[in-house]
């Protein structure tokens, strides 16, 4: 019968360690032959292998092997007060873990045989001992040891690289599910997987959006050709970077204020150039309005970590709690929805989805957030004429929405105020040069604010009055023209040598940690620019290279080398072995192990 290799039990003092000797518990009512086999023991190995301690009964050796955690028991079956049958059954039950155990019986028997492996035994020896089948007991017992301190090595320094790349796990767990929420319902099949990896406890199901607030236009510049925009007095930094460095400081506030809170019931991360979001699985309650209260107090909180750290207003839009699958999209649009309120209500408001459904939309976030997200992403994607037609469209909702709040003139300057500042940041983040876009943001900017009282009567008054005709759709319809030339004429220019690039950034970097938005920063081009880039290009999303070159490399490695799967793993990228695994045998249809035999059987 060959010994087989069983785990360690947690403990002070259990676990194969290198540095410690084997630890035999010798078990034998009768005194004389207990000392022979423990003498025996001693002289198989060298002195500083091996530490033998004795039991003179099943009981004492029960007692034994809970305190002492021995790696190996050699049992004697027939003993008073409690046999070595039933003696073994107490100790395996002490817990996963345990020593290996081997009889010693007089009686060649199969039916003790059968009776050992059943309990989980993994030899025995007739007596009267053979010296050399005990070495061979020892020798086999050593190498388990090892194996097992080799074993929990391994698994200490994926905790640890675990433990570092936390962190990251989160964030891109939370792009992850900003994706799935807001682009594509439904997310990635593997996001539970992630999730766990990420440790996070459970699937979010409310989100939350906040927004530190610097003034009403952003980061728009108020002089032409002006980078740093308004205001920006020499040696100081521009409106754009001051809210970049205080959202990296707000994310740092979530995460110590929520882990206090939630645990890890939560995910958080950037959600645009000053916006910040989060998804959370909330506690269990009674009813909606024990959640919507528990939500709202929460975001309270945040708000007010923020105005302490920061010195400035904090706005936020909280969605409802939507636990059903695939739930998240729907909260992640409501705090959104809600959030766009902020341009009514001023800055620093909490708006909960329930207190403004069926109030209108508030502006452009809102009004046809379809229609306003479709004009931002014709900008980035650089097609001008698709954008002209839909900022024609999103101007006459914004007159029409101003119209409804009273005082009209106000109202539209600052909704489309805000259209214009979010259709310069969508030009900067498809590659359009900030040199170019920055003065015809301030131009605009200029034009708009001269002549729009009277644009909502000019759209009451019928086709006379189209948005062909008023001011506020005239600029923004030339000034998201022009945007989306500039975009394209920057990408037309660019974009052979940004895939090169970053093409070859993945390929000499995926053996490591990853992200698309240091391959974006490496190229000097937005992520989001990057990413609709290298589809259109080379047909492959980032995700798909970087999955691609790890698979192919690790196919390599499975078939050329003797290397152990996590070891593998570790080599092309991935820190957890488990999930290499899971992600090989997805991309090949074989598990890593499989791959190697099918393969290396061909070869």
């Amino acid at each position: 019968m060959t010994p087989h290799s069983r785990g360690r039990r947690a403990g002070p003092s259990s676990g194969a360690r290198p540095n410690r000797p084997l630890r035999v518990l010798v078990v034998e009512d009768e005194a004389i032959q207990r000392e022979a086999l423990a003498a025996m023991c001693r002289a198989a190995l060298e002195p500083a292998q091996v530490e033998v301690i004795e039991a003179g009964d099943g009981l004492e050796a029960v007692k034994s092997a809970r305190a002492l955690a021995p790696d190996l028991v050699l049992m004697d079956i027939r003993m008073p007060r409690l046999d070595g049958m039933e003696s073994a059954s107490r100790i395996v039950a002490l817990g996963e873990g345990g020593p290996s155990i081997v009889f010693i019986t007089a009686y060649d028997d199969f039916t003790y045989a059968r009776q050992a492996l059943s309990i989980g035994a993994s030899d025995y020896l007739l007596k009267p001992v053979d010296p050399e089948e005990l070495r061979k007991v020892l020798g086999a017992a050593v190498e388990r040891a090892a194996e097992a301190a080799r074993t929990a090595a391994r698994a200490e320094r994926t905790a640890r690289r675990l433990r570092a790349a936390m962190p990251l796990l989160r964030v891109e767990a939370f792009r992850d599910l900003l994706d799935g929420a807001l682009v594509c319902p439904g997310g990635d099949p593997v996001l539970a997987d992630r999730l766990s990896l990420a440790g996070v406890d459970g699937q979010p199901s409310l989100a939350m959006f906040f927004e530190i607030e610097a003034s009403v236009l952003g980061d728009s510049p108020g002089v032409e050709g002006s980078p740093a925009g308004p205001g920006t007095a020499p040696g100081r930094i521009s409106p754009a970077a001051e809210a970049a460095v205080a959202a990296q400081d707000m994310a740092a506030a979530v995460s110590r204020l929520l882990r206090r809170r939630l645990g890890s019931a939560w995910l958080a991360g950037p959600a645009g150039p000053d916006r910040h979001g989060l998804f959370v699985r909330p506690p269990a309650a009674s009813n909606k309005t024990a959640v919507r209260d528990w939500a709202l107090e929460l975001a309270a909180d945040l708000q007010a970590e923020g105005r302490r750290l920061f010195g400035r207003s904090v706005s936020a839009g909280v969605g409802e709690h939507h636990p059903e699958e695939g739930g998240l999209t729907t909260s992640a649009q409501e705090a959104t929805t809600a959030l766009a309120h902020r341009t009514r209500l001023g800055p620093g408001c909490l708006v909960h989805i329930t207190d403004v459904r069926g109030l209108g939309g508030p502006g452009p976030h809102v009004g046809d957030l379809a229609l306003s997200a479709s004009l931002l992403d014709a900008i980035r994607l650089g097609n001008p004429n698709e954008a002209a037609g839909l900022a024609a469209k999103l101007s006459r909702d914004i007159i029409l929405q101003a119209s409804r709040m009273g005082d009209t003139r106000s109202f539209t300057q600052v909704l489309a105020s805000e259209v214009l500042v979010l259709a310069g940041r969508a030009a900067l983040d498809g590659g359009a040069e900030p040199s170019l876009v920055r003065p015809l943001q301030a131009r605009s900017l200029r034009w708009l604010a001269g002549g729009v009282g009277e644009e909502a009567k000019a759209v009451r008054a019928g086709p006379a009055g189209s948005m062909a005709t008023t001011q506020a759709g005239r600029v923004l319809e030339a000034f998201a023209r022009e945007l989306g030339s500039l975009t394209r004429a920057a990408q037309e220019n660019r974009q052979g040598g940004v895939v090169r690039r970053a093409l070859a950034y993945i390929r000499a970097n995926f053996a490591r940690p990853l992200t698309l938005e240091e391959v974006a920063r490496e190229v000097h081009v937005s992520h989001y620019y990057l990413s609709h880039l290298l589809k259109r290009e080379s047909g492959k999303g980032f995700s798909e290279h970087l999955t691609e070159l790890r698979m192919n490399r690790a196919s390599e490695l499975l078939t050329s080398t003797d290397l152990a799967v996590h070891e593998i793993a570790d080599r092309v990228g991935f820190a957890d072995g488990n999930y290499f695994a899971r992600v090989f045998k997805r991309e090949t249809g074989l598990t890593p192990s499989a791959y190697r035999g099918r393969v290396g059987r061909r070869g």
